[in-house]
């Protein structure tokens, strides 16, 4: 990869999508259920959609897709949300569109021009720093003929609502491996993959599976292009970059983990300092959605 050589970055998030949801029992009245939604959109538009408008480089395009059966009323109030910033693209998804593959940029959003393209995962319900689009890109540029790499920064926080807590409790955590904000940078014309189409807690094991199976798409791609993907040294395509500040921030709520929103493993390293201006977030909004979540989901 050359110094200064531009890459293309997509950010992917799916907001309430159907498709492989396991948490309902089949039962999609739960998914779209108006208490549901309504709290999804106040953690999307507290932490989430700022974080991401608040960005230092503005060189991205952010693809938010949702399930076609959602709401007229709630798939116009998304779209009023991200009115007027051009890098949002807000998607209906259906299972024709392969998120493992860029194509589906090509064709949703228009060719990718670059060699090297990034795409990230983010969640709804969570946060990026306000450097991460530009720290990744940078970072980038270091991995020279690297043609398929995930990255991953260890360092961010966990976020739950409290009764005592104007804003809520942070607590510093620390991922080994896989953190949130997981990326992929690929030579696209090589490996035509995304980030989303891995379970991205398990990155490692399933590269090395594909590795073995002739029949994964990644053996297919490596053997196209010639490549000896049997003799890769699967950890060498996860780079964990060590930050000295927090990179991401994972809100924990009734909604996504109502166990875990007392647990002391994710709140053991309490931090009364967070900065929530490093992930562009309005305290007094933060204060709000704390009180809400806090009342609702909290005795």
């Amino acid at each position: 990869m050359n110094k200064q050589e531009r890459i293309e970055h997509y950010i992917i998030t799916r907001f309430s999508i159907s498709t492989g949801r396991k948490d309902f029992n089949g039962d999609l009245t739960k998914l779209f259920d108006k208490h549901r939604l309504e709290t999804r959109f106040l953690i999307f538009e507290t932490f989430c959609l700022p974080s991401i408008l608040g960005q230092t480089s503005k060189d991205f395009i952010w693809i938010i897709f949702v399930d076609p059966s959602l709401s007229k009323h709630y798939l116009n109030r998304l779209k009023n949300l991200v009115k007027g910033y051009s890098m949002i693209h807000v998607i209906k998804y259906s299972p024709n569109i392969d998120l493992n593959s860029v194509n589906f940029i090509d064709r949703q959003i228009g060719k990718i021009s670059t060699k090297y393209v990034i795409t990230t995962r983010l969640d709804d319900d969570d946060a990026l720093s306000s450097g991460f689009i530009k720290k990744i890109q940078q970072d980038c540029q270091e991995f020279k003929n690297r043609d398929l790499l995930f990255i991953s920064y260890p360092k961010g926080l966990h976020w739950r609502p409290d009764k005592k807590e104007k804003y809520g409790v942070f607590s510093d955590t620390y991922y080994k491996s896989i953190a949130l904000g997981l990326s992929l940078v690929t030579i696209k014309d090589k490996y035509p993959l995304t980030v989303y189409g891995w379970n991205h807690v398990k990155i490692v094991s399933l590269l090395d599976e594909c590795k073995n199976n002739p029949k994964s798409n990644l053996y297919k791609l490596a053997k196209a292009s010639g490549d000896k993907i049997k003799n890769w040294n699967i950890k060498k395509r996860l780079k964990i970059i060590k930050t000295k500040d927090n990179v991401y921030l994972r809100t924990v709520h009734g909604e996504n983990d109502a166990a875990k929103i007392i647990s002391q493993r994710f709140f053991n390293k309490i931090n009364k300092k967070a900065n929530l201006s490093r992930f562009s977030l309005n305290p007094k909004k933060v204060a709000v959605a704390n009180r809400i979540l806090a009342s609702k989901y909290l005795d």
